[in-house]
C-alpha cells in the first residue's frame, strides 16, 4: 500500500490516504495516539468498549454502529461495531425509457460504501471482561471534519438531558424552532448541541402524539375546554365501562354550513386506520361552488346498529333539522340506523359505492368496458330523473293547499321495506311543507280562467 498524501480531506479531517496496486484509495485518519484503539485490550463491560470506540470515531471524523454479534452455547461472545458506512448498497433495476416512480424505493441508501473498518471483541465468561481482538482503521471514504461532525446521525440522536429541555419548553408554549435556537445560546454554538432543528420539531411531535393513559381524558378536556371558549361548538361522548367508545362533535363552522347546505348528506365510515381501531365517520355536503363541506365528525368502536343510531341521534341533536338526502354505502347496520333517526330523509346509495363493487358482480373483462360503465351510468341517472320528474308532475298538478300530495311525494322518497311500504315512525309529526312556485303559478292560472 503506497502513501500518497496526507492532510485534510474535502471536508476538513485530517488523515493520510493510501492507493492500493490496483488504485483503490483508503484513508487513514490521524488522531492522537491516546485515542487509538489497542489490540488485546481488556475492558470491564460492553459499554466501555462503545465508549472507546465512540470518542475514537469522533475524532477520527466517522460514525459507527453497532454490527453482528455471535453466541455460543447462548452467550454472546463476540460483539462488533462498524463504521456507519459498512454494507453494500442495495441495487436496483431502474428502466430510463420506462420509469416506474411506484417502485422506487422511500430511503436512499447511497451513503454504504462497504467500509470495513471496525473493531471486535469477544468475551470471558470467567472473568466477565471484554478483549479487543481486531481493529480494522482504514475507511475506503472520505472522513468527517470536526466542524461538521455535529451533523452525523451520530451526533443527531438527542441525549436525555436534550429531550427533557425540549419538553420543559413545550410546556411553557415554546416550539422546537426556539428551543434549538435557546440551547445553541446556551452552549456557545450549534456544534456543541445534539440534532438540529429537524431533530427538535421530530421530537416535539412525538411528545403531541403520546399521551399514554390519560388519552381519552385529555380529549374529552380539550373538547370541553372548546365549548366553554368556542362559539357554538357541540360535542357528545359515549363511555362505557370507563372506556370510551363513541365520540361525535361539530364546530361553529360545520353547524353553518349544515344551516345553508344540508339538504344532502353523505357519511362514510371506511377510515380506520387510528392506533386505537376506532373509525372514523365524517360528515359531509357540497356547497354552491360543488366542494365539500364538513357537517361534523364522529369516532365509534363497532360498526353496529346501535353505535350508528347514537351517532345520528347525537348529528340531529346539534343540526335539529333532518337532512331531504343521505347518501351511504350498502352498510345494513346504517341502513336500519337511518331509518329509525332520519325518518323523514329519501336514503340513497352512493355512486361511487356502486361502481367500486362492479367488479365483483361481473366478469373482468367487461369491467374495462368504457361503454358498459357509460351505460351503467345512464340507466341509474334515468331512473333518478324519472323519479323525481314524476314527483314535480303531481306537485305541479295538485291543489297548492292539499297536503296529502306532498305527503305522497315524500313518502316516495323513503326507504322502503320488503312490503313496499314507507319506513314512518307511528308517533311521527306529519310533514307539512309550503307549496312551490310552480304549484303556487298554476293554481293561480286555474283561479284566473273563466268558467264553462
Amino acid at each position: 500500500m503506497k502513501l500518497e498524501e496526507s492532510g485534510r480531506d474535502l471536508d476538513g479531517a485530517r488523515s493520510s490516504v493510501f492507493a492500493t496496486s490496483d488504485g483503490t484509495k483508503y484513508w487513514k485518519p490521524d488522531v492522537d495516539p491516546s485515542y487509538i484503539p489497542v489490540l488485546g485490550s481488556v475492558y470491564d463491560s460492553w459499554e466501555h468498549v462503545t465508549n472507546m470506540y465512540d470518542a475514537y470515531a469522533a475524532k477520527a471524523g466517522f460514525s459507527t454502529r453497532l454490527g453482528t454479534h455471535r453466541k455460543i452455547n447462548d452467550v454472546t461472545r463476540h460483539r462488533y461495531i462498524l463504521c456507519n458506512r459498512a454494507g453494500k448498497p442495495k441495487l436496483q433495476n431502474f428502466n430510463s425509457m420506462n420509469p416506474d416512480p411506484v417502485s422506487a424505493s422511500k430511503t436512499s441508501r447511497s451513503s454504504l460504501t462497504d467500509c470495513g473498518a471496525c473493531i471486535r471483541s469477544k468475551f470471558d465468561p470467567e472473568t466477565q471482561k471484554y478483549t479487543l481482538y481486531t481493529f480494522v482503521e482504514a475507511h475506503n471514504h472520505e472522513l468527517i471534519g470536526p466542524e461538521f461532525m455535529d451533523f452525523s446521525s451520530k451526533r443527531r440522536m438527542l441525549d436525555f438531558s436534550t429531550q427533557q429541555f425540549i419538553h420543559q419548553l413545550s410546556l411553557n408554549k415554546i416550539g422546537a424552532s426556539v428551543a434549538h435556537n435557546v440551547q445553541c445560546s446556551l452552549k456557545g454554538g450549534h456544534h456543541n448541541v445534539r440534532g438540529t432543528k429537524t431533530e427538535f420539531k421530530n421530537f416535539a411531535r412525538a411528545i403531541r402524539i403520546f399521551i399514554g393513559d390519560r388519552d381519552a381524558k385529555l380529549v374529552l378536556d380539550t373538547l370541553e375546554e372548546r365549548t366553554k371558549n368556542l362559539h357554538n361548538f357541540f360535542y357528545e361522548s359515549l363511555i362505557v365501562g370507563n372506556e370510551l367508545k363513541s365520540l361525535f362533535w361539530a364546530d361553529d363552522v360545520s353547524r353553518c354550513n349544515y344551516e345553508v347546505f344540508g339538504e344532502v348528506l353523505a357519511f362514510d365510515a371506511t377510515y380506520k386506520t387510528n392506533q386505537y381501531c376506532m373509525i372514523f365517520v365524517p360528515f359531509t355536503g357540497v356547497d354552491h361552488h360543488k366542494k365539500c363541506v364538513t357537517f361534523g365528525a364522529g369516532l365509534i368502536s363497532d360498526e353496529t346498529i346501535e353505535s350508528y343510531t347514537w351517532l345520528l341521534q347525537c348529528f340531529l341533536k346539534a343540526h335539529v333539522t333532518q337532512p331531504r338526502l343521505v347518501l351511504t354505502d350498502q352498510d345494513g347496520s346504517m341502513k336500519s340506523a337511518i331509518e329509525a333517526v332520519f325518518y323523514q330523509s329519501a336514503h340513497r346509495l352512493c355512486m361511487w359505492h356502486i361502481m367500486r363493487k362492479l367488479p365483483s358482480k361481473i366478469e373482468d373483462d367487461a369491467v374495462d368496458n368504457a361503454a358498459l360503465r357509460k351505460s351503467i351510468h345512464k340507466l341509474i341517472a334515468a331512473a333518478a330523473a324519472a323519479a323525481a320528474a314524476a314527483a314535480a308532475s303531481a306537485v305541479a298538478s295538485a291543489d297548492p293547499f292539499d297536503t296529502h300530495v306532498y305527503q305522497a311525494v315524500d313518502s316516495a322518497n323513503q326507504p322502503r321495506v320488503n312490503d313496499g311500504a314507507p319506513v314512518v315512525p307511528p308517533n311521527a309529526p306529519p310533514v307539512r311543507r309550503q307549496p312551490t312556485r310552480a304549484a303556487k303559478r298554476s293554481s293561480g292560472r286555474a283561479a284566473g280562467s273563466p268558467a264553462t
